[in-house]
């Protein structure tokens, strides 16, 4: 189907949504790989941070191909394959935490003061659309660079804030989980190494 007839119609095919993130996908892609291959290095002390530095690339690079959605209705196959993709990225992020449990308590603060903020930036968006003061007020803190500064330290402060006390309510919750992954994958196939 030509891109003219996809446009007319309204009408994202898997190729369009392919060809429009031609340039992340390849790079999630070779992320991925170097993560999971990166575990089969005879040096665990090196292994464990490139394997945890590339998926946290991988991550930052699918919520990236994520935003970027085209305005129109999806195919049929392209609901799928987002589906699919999140189902993938979902397992994968199971695998990560469960390969690193004990880094956990540490990492998973930052992880969610990401998540925070982009779902604020995100509200802050749609929200400016609708209210026109908060279109007023971004403009005033452009143009104001001690307001500005105050704001976003404020900004920051709360959102780390905050995602100190959402990791502290799920740590035990998801240790559980992973706990219960790693006795179930034990019982299936032996020991994770």
């Amino acid at each position: 189907m030509p891109d003219e007839i996809v446009k007319e119609d309204g009408i994202i095919t898997l190729k369009s949504y392919l060809k429009d993130n031609k340039d992340l996908l390849p790079i999630l892609g070779v992320f991925v790989a170097i993560s999971v291959l990166s575990g089969n290095l005879s040096i665990k002390l090196i292994a464990a941070p490139i394997s945890f530095f590339s998926f946290t690339c991988a991550s930052l690079i699918l919520i990236e191909s994520w935003r970027q959605r085209s305005h129109g209705v999806p195919s049929l196959s392209l609901r799928f394959f987002r589906i699919a993709l999140f189902l993938l990225a979902f397992s994968f992020f199971g695998y990560w935490f469960t390969i690193f449990y004990a880094i956990f308590p540490a990492a998973i603060g930052p992880v969610l003061a990401l998540i925070i903020a982009e779902v604020g930036i995100l509200c802050v968006r749609k929200l400016k659309e609708k209210v026109g003061w908060i279109e007023r007020a971004i403009e005033v803190l452009k143009e104001r660079r001690a307001p500005r500064t105050i704001f976003l330290i404020t900004v920051i402060i709360a959102i780390m804030a905050i995602a100190k006390v959402i990791a502290s309510m799920i740590e035990a919750p998801v240790f559980k989980a992973v706990v219960w992954v790693i006795d179930a994958s034990n019982k299936i196939q032996g020991p994770i190494q």
